[in-house]
C-alpha cells in the first residue's frame, strides 16, 4: 500500500514492487516511484541563477560579520540576543552553502565553487580541513547510498562507562550537543596521531591557533561576546541534527566497508523529506529560510540542482505523492520524545521508519515508530578512524 496526495484527499493503491534493501533494514511502505522528467525540465532545473547566488553570499558574509560587530561593539542584552540568533542562521547559510559547492552548484567553475566553500567553512566552523576533503566524504555517501560514520554518534554512548553516560545524558537532553561536539574534536585529535591523516596536521594546528587567537580577542574586547558566540555554535549544531535525523534509512557503515551496488529506487526508498512545505507562503518561506534543505528526495536524485529549484523538482518528481515527506512541524515533537533514544542504541538496533498517516487530508508521513539517528554532518565534520 502506498499513500498519495490528490486534492487533499487520500488513495491507498497496491503497486508491484520487489523489495530492493538488504535484509534488516527497512524499506518505505508508502513509496510511490517518481516521475520522469523532460530534457526541458532538466535544463532548467539545473539552471544557475547568478543573482540569487550573489544574494545569498552577500548574506551569508554580511550576516555574519554584523553579526560579530554586535557582540562585541554593542553592550545590549536584546542586540547580543537578535546578533545571537543572527550568527545562528548565517552559519546554517554557510552550512548549505559548503553543501552547494560541493555539488558544483554555485556556479559552473570548480575553483569558484572551491573558493567559496573555503569562505563558508570559516564561518560554519568547518575551517580545520580543507573543502576538498569535505566535498570528497560527502560525495563518498551519495556513491555508495550509505552512511559513511566511523564515530557512530548513535551507538557511541553504549560503548562509554556509566559514570560517562550519566554525565552525558542530561546534557543531550538539555540540548546540548555534547556528542557532536566530541566528534568535532575528534577530527582534530586523531590526525596528529594517526600517519594516514598526516597531510591534515600543519593546518589544523595553524587554523587551531588562529582561531583560538580570535575568540581571546573576542573575550577581549567584549567577554560576553564569546559566550554569545557559542550559544549561536550550539544551536547551529542542534538545528543541523534535526533536519539530519530523518533523512534516510539506510545502512551505517565505516569506511571502506564492501557494499553492493544499488540503484536509484533504492535510493528514494530509502530517503525522506523533512520539510515545512509550500501550501502557505508562510511555509515555504520557512523552507527558503533554510535553503531548502529538507527536500532530500529531490537533492539525491539530481544533486546539482541548486537549492531553489529543490522544492520545482520534488513537486516534479512526485506530484500526486506524499509518500516520501515528513512534515517539520509534527515531526519536532517526535524528535523531543527520542532525543535519548537516539544516542542510547546499540549496533543492531532499529532506527525504525516513518509510517502511513491513515488521517484525513494528512500531507506527511506518521514518525511515531521513527527514531531517527544522530551522526556527524558530512559537510561539516570530516569522519576520521582512530
Amino acid at each position: 500500500m502506498v499513500f498519495m496526495r490528490a486534492n487533499s484527499v487520500e488513495k491507498f493503491v497496491s503497486i508491484p514492487r520487489e523489495k530492493t534493501r538488504p535484509g534488516g533494514d527497512f524499506i518505505n511502505e508508502a513509496y510511490i516511484p517518481y516521475k520522469k522528467l523532460s530534457r526541458k525540465q532538466k535544463a532548467y532545473l539545473l539552471s544557475q541563477n547568478l543573482f540569487i547566488n550573489i544574494i545569498t553570499l552577500t548574506y551569508m558574509i554580511g550576516s555574519y560579520l554584523l553579526a560579530l560587530y554586535c557582540l562585541l561593539c554593542i553592550d545590549s542584552c536584546l542586540i547580543s540576543f537578535i546578533a545571537t540568533i543572527l550568527l545562528t542562521h548565517a552559519m546554517l547559510v554557510a552550512l548549505a552553502i559548503t553543501h552547494e559547492c560541493i555539488h558544483t552548484c554555485v556556479t559552473s567553475s570548480l575553483w569558484i565553487n572551491h573558493i567559496v566553500g573555503e569562505v563558508s567553512i570559516v564561518i560554519s566552523g568547518a575551517l580545520y580541513v580543507p573543502f576538498s576533503e569535505l566535498r570528497s566524504q560527502h560525495k563518498e555517501h551519495h556513491l555508495t547510498q550509505a552512511a559513511i560514520d566511523s564515530y557512530l554518534v548513535s551507538y557511541i554512548l553504549s560503548t562509554y562507562p556509566y559514570w560517562l553516560r550519566f554525565i552525558i545524558l542530561p546534557l543531550e537532553a538539555c540540548y546540548i550537543p555534547v556528542l557532536s561536539i566530541v566528534a568535532w574534536w575528534r577530527t582534530l585529535i586523531v590526525p596528529l596521531y594517526v600517519d594516514k591523516y598526516r597531510s591534515l596536521r600543519a593546518r589544523i594546528l595553524l587554523v587551531f591557533i588562529l582561531r583560538h587567537i580570535f575568540f581571546f580577542i573576542m573575550w577581549y574586547v567584549q567577554p560576553t561576546s564569546i559566550i554569545y558566540y557559542f550559544i549561536a555554535h550550539i544551536l547551529f549544531i542542534d538545528i543541523a541534527r534535526v533536519y539530519d535525523a530523518y533523512h534516510h534509512t539506510i545502512p551505517f557503515v565505516s569506511r571502506d566497508t564492501m557494499l553492493p551496488k544499488r540503484d536509484a529506487c533504492y535510493e528514494q526508498q530509502t530517503t525522506y523529506s523533512t520539510v515545512f512545505g509550500g501550501h502557505t507562503m508562510i511555509r515555504h518561506m520557512l523552507d527558503i529560510l533554510f535553503l531548502n534543505c529538507g527536500y532530500h528526495n529531490a537533492h539525491h536524485f539530481l544533486t546539482r540542482v541548486p537549492w531553489y529549484h529543490l522544492d520545482q523538482l520534488d513537486a516534479a518528481m512526485y506530484p500526486e505523492s506524499y509518500g516520501h515527506v515528513i512534515r517539520l512541524p509534527s515531526m519536532l515533537k517526535e524528535y523531543h520524545r527520542r532525543r535519548i533514544d537516539r544516542i542510547t542504541l546499540r549496533k543492531g538496533d532499529s532506527h525504525g521508519r516513518p509510517k502511513i498517516n491513515h488521517e484525513k487530508d494528512a500531507d506527511g508521513l506518521q514518525m511515531k515508530d521513527f527514531i531517527g539517528f544522530t551522526m556527524n554532518i558530512s559537510s561539516l565534520v570530516l569522519d576520521v578512524e582512530a
